[in-house]
């Protein structure tokens, strides 16, 4: 009975492509003199839901003629094939939208190189109101601005679905102001951030910072790697700030971070510096994360003033032979 309503119903999502036209639509064969190329066939059985950014005198303004196609609710796709866009400031606001690059296989940890084909250079806030809520956004790499915020959840954005990225911090100036994202008003609940990957040659600010409760996060599959030369990388991965003390029910791991490569003297101070919670004392756990001698070297894992944080199977490497030694806070 499912295949049969399956069959029935279909998939009512749209895919939408936004193509850059810096990559030569037409030199490379995605359009053909003769209409034969892939994208001409496309935009034949599909018209009106092409964009190409030579249409529009920004690259922002065509993402946004892209996403105001979309449906709400409707699972609707912004497929982005290899592009290098600059996004200025922008709101998210089609529920449970999609946007995604080309799909790769991802390694244990982190994303697919292949994702670096597919670049967004965040040059202004992207905004995620409410409307945004379910949103899904994969196969991509993120390359921010100095002290710039990627990401701000400006209220309650349930439910959304970060996947196979790269921040790409490598070259970008040191300042702690540097973050993906920032939750800043309103409680959120139940978001995924799974296999990423961030690279860092200076010190900046952490994936995730939140002046505000959250509850119901997953964190997995991610690699940190860290080849700081002038100075420390305090928290990598999550600061939870005054304010936020209402935050429960955290999983973080499996992960992997690396400190120092390349010849540089880079160290972690921690993974995820934290308020005293308010919730059960254990209510969110580390589990399966494994950082060099560098990477919170100390053995502190998580920098807390309350027992909030249970860590499970983690370890920090030694020098040499030397076994592994479990982190202990």
């Amino acid at each position: 009975m499912f295949n049969y309503v399956k069959s029935q119903l279909g998939d009512p999502a749209q895919t939408h492509y936004l193509v850059d036209s810096d990559f030569r639509t037409v030199a490379q064969g995605w359009a053909r003199a003769d209409g034969t190329g892939p994208l001409d066939l496309w935009a034949h059985r599909n018209p009106g839901y092409v964009y190409r950014t030579g249409e529009y005198s920004t690259d922002i303004a065509a993402w946004n003629a892209a996403r105001d196609a979309m449906v709400d609710f409707r699972g609707d796709v912004l497929f982005l094939p290899p592009c290098a866009l600059s996004l200025a400031a922008s709101t998210w606001d089609v529920p449970y939208a999609r946007f995604m690059g080309k799909e790769y296989k991802s390694p244990k940890f982190g994303a697919s190189p292949g994702v670096y084909n597919t670049q967004i250079t965040i040059t202004g806030t992207q905004t995620l109101g409410a409307d945004a809520i379910g949103s899904e956004v994969g196969y991509v790499t993120f390359i921010p601005e100095t002290g710039e915020t990627s990401f701000t959840i400006a209220a309650a954005t349930h439910n959304c679905y970060f996947h196979d990225f790269f921040w790409n911090l490598d070259g970008i100036t040191t300042s702690a102001s540097t973050l993906l994202f920032d939750f800043a008003t309103t409680a959120v609940e139940r978001w995924v951030l799974d296999q990423f990957t961030w690279l860092v040659d200076a010190p900046q600010g952490p994936v995730i910072t939140t002046a505000i409760g959250l509850a119901f996060f997953l964190i997995s599959n991610f690699r940190n790697v860290v080849g700081d030369t002038s100075g420390t990388y305090a928290t990598s991965l999550l600061d939870i700030n005054t304010g936020a003390a209402a935050t429960e029910a955290m999983f973080v791991g499996p992960g992997i971070g690396l400190a120092g490569v390349g010849g540089g003297a880079g160290t972690v101070t921690e993974l995820i510096n934290s308020v005293d919670l308010t919730g059960t004392a254990g209510g969110n756990l580390v589990f399966g994360f494994y950082g060099s001698q560098n990477y919170s070297a100390a053995t502190t894992l998580v920098t807390s003033t309350g027992d909030d944080w249970g860590i499970a199977e983690s370890y920090v490497g030694a020098t040499g032979p030397t076994s592994a030694a479990l982190y202990t806070s």
